[in-house]
């Protein structure tokens, strides 16, 4: 009888807890399957103790006992599916598998122990494995609405739809209250586009399981792709307050983008930092970025490394990215080339566009890699291939000094467009120099004009200065001095020498200015104190005089 008392007490505290969760990891009409006698109470002890460990959450300590009353009596099934129940629980999910596998081979018509190793497959994305032990447990008891709905589950990850739906309406058929069963059929709406079904499903689920928080991210999803971001925020507040961490990352992105509730970047900090202590990758990267632009909370570089290194050890791309830039450059931790590599390269690897493009910067200049130019030019090719403005500028001047590839102008002059047409200042202005001296095309100063033009109205000091030029000489555009000197003017202050050079002419000159010597001499002076034989000439010519 205390066997009995015994698995009786295990089964129903674990019934108690998945009732309406899968999998289904016991039940009481278990009870009967340990038919083999067992006198021995070391092993009636081990087990109780087994028990009451895995009632208090220590699992190590339960599977420790379960263990001992094997090594008393191997034939006693009930520690081995309570064993891999709590590895599954751990999720070992393989050492759980090989347990599972020693209970079926003393027990081959438990419905329950094929269920729960399906489910253990399926955690292990061996779905075919899955389906095949979900469909031996509907085979041995059809009347459980459980392995239906996993089965159902394993279907839509298969893409299975038409399937997946047979089993889980024939679970709710059986069990017409079963809330995971609606939850899960509500996803499959999600992936056919049935959003008001899937809404409606959602709705039952949270009529029948109301703490079940997972349900309310799902429906805060659809809220928000129809852009009702107030009842987006609503459902997603409930989930994030009961621990979940996709939600509390989906609240922190919310309030900083002032979706649904005002921005407030303090409260976005502060869910992101939830999530991210659980381990959350999308957190621990948003929390890196709100560090390292001091949004939400003071500026501190040490944490936005911290941060972007827990989120690039589980592989999440764009920090890898992040913490290279870090180190590139000394921020929040010491000044590291070869580190800047390292995590360049293995965002680079999987295809981040700006990785590469840094890698081809590495490489160009031989930061923390020997200089090589072939693989900078490789790098700049994988990312610029991506469409990114600043790789293609960089594999424009690639082409346009041959480093790395054959010089050839046509080619850099491709790449120059691709960048200038999304607004890359730099590109637009090396388009105007190409037009301007006709390298890889003909010879055309109004394309000239009109790409430094382009350029100019952004601030680029080059191209201000070049459309100067231009300007003078009348080259593109009509002649017109007084143009002229407000280009150059603006290139001179911001300390373009050849602007200033330029600049200190025409007012010496009186060209498109009124003459002043005093100015004159000043620009003169700054375009000579950075080795302007040109400016240094003149000055010596009017000290003669």
């Amino acid at each position: 009888m205390k066997l009995v008392n015994l698995f009786f007490y295990g089964l129903i505290c674990i019934v108690c807890i998945y009732s309406q969760n899968y999998p289904a990891y016991a039940s009481m009409e278990r009870t009967n399957q340990n038919k083999k006698p067992v006198n021995n109470e070391k092993v009636f002890a081990y087990f109780e103790k087994g028990l009451q460990a895995e009632e208090l959450g220590k699992l190590d300590e339960a599977i420790k006992y379960y263990e001992l009353c094997l090594n008393e009596s191997p034939e006693f099934s009930a520690s081995y599916f309570n064993m891999a129940y709590v590895l599954s629980l751990q999720k070992k999910y393989r050492e759980s598998i090989s347990i599972y596998s020693k209970y079926i081979h003393l027990n081959s018509e438990d419905p329950f122990a094929y269920n729960n190793r399906g489910y253990a497959f399926e955690e292990i994305e061996k779905f075919q494995n899955a389906v095949e032990d979900y469909t031996k447990s509907i085979e041995i008891d059809p009347t459980k609405a459980f392995a239906y709905n996993n089965r159902g589950k394993v279907y839509s990850k298969l893409e299975q739809y038409d399937k997946a739906l047979n089993d889980i309406n024939k679970a709710l058929s059986i069990w017409p209250d079963y809330g995971k069963a609606f939850f899960n059929r509500g996803n499959i709406y999600v992936f056919q586009n049935k959003i008001d079904d899937a809404l409606s499903d959602f709705n039952t689920v949270i009529e029948i399981i109301p703490d079940f928080s997972t349900v309310y991210v799902n429906r805060a999803d659809i809220f928000y792709k129809r852009g009702d971001y107030k009842k987006a925020f609503f459902d997603t507040l409930i989930a994030a307050n009961n621990g979940i961490a996709e939600a509390q990352y989906n609240l922190g992105f919310l309030y900083k983008k002032g979706q649904g509730v005002m921005q407030n970047y303090f409260d976005a900090a502060k869910w992101f930092r939830k999530a991210a202590e659980q381990g959350y990758a999308s957190s621990q990267h948003n929390l890196g970025l709100m560090y390292k632009q001091g949004d939400g909370v003071v500026q501190n570089f040490k944490e936005a490394a911290k941060w972007f290194r827990k989120a690039s050890e589980q592989g999440f791309v764009i920090s890898q990215n992040n913490l290279g830039y870090l180190y590139q450059n000394g921020l929040g931790v010491e000044k590291n080339y070869i580190e800047a590599v390292k995590w360049y390269r293995q965002a680079g690897e999987k295809g981040d566009g700006q990785s590469q493009n840094s890698l081809g910067v590495m490489y160009q200049y031989g930061q923390g890699v020997t200089q090589d130019y072939s693989k900078a030019a490789y790098w700049y090719r994988m990312a610029a291939e991506k469409g990114l403005n600043n790789a293609q500028h960089n594999f424009g001047l690639i082409y346009y000094f041959g480093q790395g590839v054959a010089q050839n102008y046509i080619e850099a002059e491709n790449w120059f467009r691709k960048a200038a047409e999304q607004g890359n200042i730099d590109s637009q202005s090396n388009l105007g120099i190409i037009y301007q001296y006709g390298q890889g095309v003909i010879q055309n100063y109004t394309e000239a004009a009109k790409w430094y033009r382009q350029a100019a109205e952004k601030g680029h000091p080059q191209a201000q200065s070049n459309l100067g030029v231009l300007c003078y000489l009348g080259q593109g555009v009509p002649q017109s001095s007084s143009e002229a000197f407000k280009w150059y003017q603006k290139a001179a202050n911001q300390n373009f020498v050849n602007a200033q050079l330029s600049l200190g002419y025409m007012y010496l000159k009186g060209d498109g200015v009124s003459k002043d010597t005093g100015e004159a001499k000043k620009w003169l002076v700054k375009a000579a104190n950075k080795g302007n034989k040109k400016a240094a000439k003149l000055l010596l010519s009017l000290k003669n005089d």
